[in-house]
């Protein structure tokens, strides 16, 4: 990933003849291998998928397993952090409430009337401020914040998107683990108040909190992380006498409802697509129906959570902004890439692999259309990474100088070639080739001549071998007379100069 790597569109036409050279290696049957045949059973397309890929179903297993066991794992010790971010604002709250309970109310330039009192004490919310807080039920927003989870884990699963799978369960992981520890490094006050908290943990939960006896990291860790641990497993004992698990306070920094709501939002419109307008069904409607109700669901989702007074307008707002640079991540997306991939699987295998998914790059990023920042949400649709190829250089610098100076070119071509027969370099099928492709090209030269025109560059390149440019096998010696052609050039202007 430290070699240099370029975004390229799916939808723009190749221009060089490195990304022809991939265009071509794509026959009708990779273009058949491309669209899932979901006639078939599921259980049968599954074991299609890892025999292509040269895996025993224990790897293959497995590569479905680990992503989402990770993002298992992220999201437990989030929530480990966020008790223990709870644990230091009980004990700050706690503090602040015996030293310093003031019950005054004050004015500001603005004409706002304040309170003063450490029970109402949050941080200054422009958006809560002007709409006030309007109570909606938790069980509502929660419903909400996992509905659209249920749908992209069905769809998933239905298409057995690998690399969709791998890249949502990657970005999850890493939101939960930034959560995780924004709660706990810096300790941000209740969105809804010393009050608020204490409504929401209850009266044990804030003796648990209070007790000097639990979660005293600075006496003794491993006792501390015990306690953490069954308080996130067991949770406390209630007044009644039974156990019930506790909600957070001061898990501000960033929403988790509404990253967990953006992150599968995205990845449902990301296999909408695929398996819609990139598969040739070309269903826009339904595409452009289904990415609007999911926006709506998003939308909802901030706006319950900000006049309930659940976040800040600053963790919603980083919330939707981390998932979609996760999203659009070029490391994160050559990771996943070859976590699908290439991991485990044979190379001789890698290329069928790839096929399997329609990517058959170095990784892909789908942008969605509904960034609200222009210019960004007209740049929408699916690019591909590709790494940098040491020997392509040699392809473009040859392809580019045939497309400028097709006349020289030729000359230097055939000079190469009668250096190779000398030199014996090459197979002497290669050397055949490149003098067909001369031979082509001399054709070629000469009726565009006739015609009066310019040769375009498809002309030029007409009566290439599948594989890719004639040229290329005797590219050492070619490069080095167009190198020094070019020199020639240079100096002769140099001396009219």
């Amino acid at each position: 990933m430290d070699d240099g790597e370029s975004l390229n569109r799916n939808e723009d036409h190749f221009s060089d003849s490195a990304e022809r050279e991939d265009s071509l290696l794509l026959t009708e049957d990779d273009s058949d291998e491309l669209k899932d045949d979901h006639s078939s059973s599921w259980c049968q397309r599954v074991r299609d998928q890892y025999e292509i890929m040269g895996l025993s179903f224990f790897w293959y297993f497995m590569k479905w397993f680990l992503p989402g066991f990770c993002f298992a794992l992220s999201f437990f010790i989030q929530n480990l952090c966020l008790h223990l971010g709870t644990y230091y604002y009980v004990q700050w709250m706690t503090r602040l409430e015996g030293n310093l309970d003031f019950n005054a109310t004050e004015a500001t330039f603005a004409n706002e009337t304040l309170s003063s009192r450490i029970a109402c004490g949050s941080l200054h919310d422009m958006f809560s401020d002007y709409f006030g807080k309007v109570e909606v039920p938790m069980f509502a927003l929660d419903m909400m914040s996992v509905s659209i989870p249920m749908v992209w884990f069905a769809a998933t699963i239905y298409t057995i998107d690998l690399h969709l799978w791998a890249k949502c369960c990657l970005c999850g992981s890493l939101l939960a683990l930034g959560k995780g520890f924004c709660a706990i490094a810096t300790v941000v006050p209740d969105s809804t108040g010393w009050e608020g908290c204490k409504e929401r943990l209850g009266v044990s939960g804030v003796l648990w909190f209070q007790d000097e006896r639990n979660m005293q990291f600075e006496n003794n860790i491993i006792t501390s992380l015990w306690d953490l641990l069954n308080l996130e497993i067991i949770g406390v004992i209630s007044r009644s006498g039974k156990m019930r698990h506790l909600r957070y306070c001061a898990d501000m920094v960033y929403s988790g409802h509404t990253y967990f709501c953006v992150l599968f939002a995205l990845g449902v419109y990301d296999s909408l697509r695929k398996n819609t307008l990139e598969r040739g069904r070309k269903n826009f409607a339904l595409l452009f129906i289904v990415g609007l109700l999911l926006m709506i669901v998003c939308l909802c989702d901030v706006i319950f959570i900000l006049l309930n007074r659940f976040h800040y307008t600053l963790d919603v707002c980083m919330a939707v902004l981390l998932c979609y640079l996760y999203y659009t991540n070029a490391p994160l997306a050559r990771a996943v890439d070859w976590w699908s991939d290439e991991c485990w699987v044979p190379k001789s295998k890698q290329r069928e692999a790839e096929l399997l998914t329609t990517s058959w790059k170095s990784g892909e990023i789908m942008v969605p259309p509904c960034f609200p920042f222009p210019p960004f949400c007209l740049m929408h649709g699916r690019y591909f990474l590709t790494k940098e190829n040491k020997e392509a250089v040699k392809e473009r610098l040859i392809s580019s100088y045939l497309l400028h100076n097709p006349e020289t070119f030729q000359d230097i071509l055939r000079k190469a070639i009668e250096q190779e027969k000398t030199d014996r370099k090459y197979p002497p099928l290669d050397l055949v080739r490149s003098e067909k492709y001369l031979n082509k090209l001399n054709k070629t030269l000469a009726e565009v001549k006739d015609a009066g025109k310019e040769a375009t560059y498809e002309e030029l390149m007409r009566g290439m071998h599948p594989d890719g440019n004639e040229c290329q096998t005797i590219a050492g010696e070619l490069r080095s007379l167009l190198i020094a052609d070019e020199s020639d050039e240079d100096t002769s202007d140099g001396d009219r100069l």
